[in-house]
């Protein structure tokens, strides 16, 4: 029996009225209409939050110029500061004590605490130099009670303050300011449990 050939013709596919073709006009239109919505849609966005939005980036760009000028001016202050610290030990090394104490004066109370340190040991060891003990003690104990100056730093000041006036001192006074240094462990053992032993 012959097979009935298919019929091949998609003519028919193409004529069927529930797949209209879009002509090039309506594409157009079409694109034209959706880029008009995408338009409003960014313009309502902008209105709506564009002023929110522009104050924020503003605020960080502020923030961030800021900061960074801020980090500059620390940066210079302490190159200039180290560089004071350098000309004093060089005046030290020279014996000119009171040059070392007027140099060292203002970075005392500087805001960085190793600049602010260092100048108090050596106006300390200036003062010392020069005979004005009780000046050495002030220093010495200005250092040992400085909450924002690292511990070991301030034990030391304090190992110093008793050595200062050692002599001067009751033995009850001495052992009772170096009882927590004179701990095996501690970094400053050795001189603190020797001269607490003496005070004995």
């Amino acid at each position: 029996m012959a097979l009935t050939p298919k019929n091949t013709d998609k003519s028919s596919e193409k004529d069927d009225p529930k797949t209209p073709e879009i002509s090039p006009e309506d594409e157009i239109a079409l694109r034209e209409i959706d880029e008009a919505v995408r338009k409003e849609d960014a313009a309502e966005f902008a209105k709506k939050y564009g002023l929110p939005i522009g104050a924020l980036v503003s605020v960080v760009l502020l923030s961030l110029g800021g900061y960074l000028f801020w980090d500059s001016r620390v940066e210079a202050a302490l190159e200039r500061e180290s560089e004071q610290i350098i000309t004093a030990m060089d005046y030290e090394d020279a014996r000119n004590y009171e040059e070392v104490k007027a140099r060292a004066a203002p970075l005392a109370e500087s805001e960085t605490i190793g600049v602010r340190t260092s100048a108090r040991f050596m106006q300390a060891a200036a003062a010392l130099e020069t005979g004005e003990t009780a000046r050495a003690l002030e220093l010495y104990a200005q250092s040992a009670a400085d909450d924002k100056t690292p511990q070991t730093l301030r034990d030391f000041a304090r190992l110093r303050e008793v050595l200062t006036n050692y002599d001067d001192r009751e033995p009850a006074d001495i052992i009772e300011k170096l009882k927590d240094l004179a701990v095996p462990g501690h970094a400053l053992y050795g001189s603190a449990a020797e001269l607490t032993a003496i005070a004995h």
